[in-house]
């Protein structure tokens, strides 16, 4: 049986890729690393927080085993529109300009047999759920790090969105998206696998640092994926 290992080690050149994807629409993403997996990472919501740099500490650690896509949404980082931008883009170009990053990336409806596994965090968790339910042949696995979903959003989706394996990465303090959520999030899924990282809080830590438990637990959320890999991915 073949065993897939995540190591801190450095051995790729983290570069960062800007396409054209309309017009008016330009995504930028950062990648690193190269071979037949790929992880794309999705980050969350917050304008001025959240962005494809958000990920930077765990890109390194993953590009190790794979290659690692972390896209910049539009009116986030530097993905244009951007921060600064008016209004909202619409869930559809949002998937759309994901599509076009993995076919720029050589990953081609119909044309790869390889592992392609969406994380998704908050906001970016429900982003990664509609990628998968829109464009399914893109998609293998999904890793879902305190979705930001509802029972109902998660009941629209197809049946093919359902049967794909998951993990489910949750902190039981996170104050932004609650943990007790994570009981109609894993029923959703047929083939799951749920971590809790218990409190990660600390005295002298912010509070929103509850809500970002792959950077506060690293070792714990490497040593998970690892273990959804292994599970869902090697033979």
């Amino acid at each position: 049986m073949t065993t897939l290992i995540f190591v801190p080690l450095i051995v790729n050149h983290m570069e960062s890729k800007v396409i054209e994807i309309s017009s008016d629409k330009k995504m930028h993403y950062l990648i690193e690393g190269g071979g037949e997996r790929l992880f794309l990472l999705i980050h969350g919501g917050d304008r001025n927080f959240q962005n494809a740099a958000y990920w930077k500490p765990l890109i390194t650690k993953l590009a190790s085993n794979g290659k690692v896509i972390a896209v910049d949404l539009f009116g986030h980082g530097k993905s244009i529109p951007g921060p600064t931008a008016a209004g909202r883009v619409s869930l559809h170009d949002q998937l759309n300009g994901l599509q076009q990053v993995l076919v720029e990336e050589g990953f081609k409806k119909g044309e790869n047999s390889d592992n392609v596994i969406v994380i998704g965090r908050s906001f970016g968790g429900g982003v990664a759920l509609s990628f998968a339910d829109h464009y399914p042949e893109y998609v293998d696995g999904l890793v879902l790090i305190a979705p930001a979903v509802s029972s109902s959003q998660l009941e629209r989706f197809n049946e093919h969105v359902r049967k794909l394996p998951v993990l489910i990465f949750w902190a039981e303090d996170d104050p932004i998206i609650p943990y007790s959520n994570y009981s109609f999030v894993a029923e959703f899924f047929e083939n799951r696998m749920f971590v809790s990282v218990g409190a990660i809080l600390e005295k002298g830590m912010e509070r929103w640092q509850g809500h970002t438990p792959e950077m506060v637990k690293q070792e714990k959320f490497i040593n998970a994926l690892n273990e959804y890999v292994r599970k869902y991915f090697t033979d």
